[in-house]
């Protein structure tokens, strides 16, 4: 796996770009150099979704 600090195109910084209303995790990213975009596979089980109000 990558290192989510820096692009797997050039090398660049990524910078957050969305993040995750639920846990507020960054869930994608955009390279400050070369504008690529990488993404995050992000899920929260039923029950996390289902009582998060709570």
């Amino acid at each position: 796996m990558y290192n989510r600090g820096s692009c797997r195109g050039c090398g660049g910084t990524l910078k957050p770009l969305s993040i995750c209303a639920i846990c507020r995790e960054d869930t994608s990213w955009l390279c400050d150099r070369c504008g690529r975009e990488e993404d995050a596979t992000h899920r929260h089980p039923v029950e996390t979704l289902i009582y998060s109000g709570f």
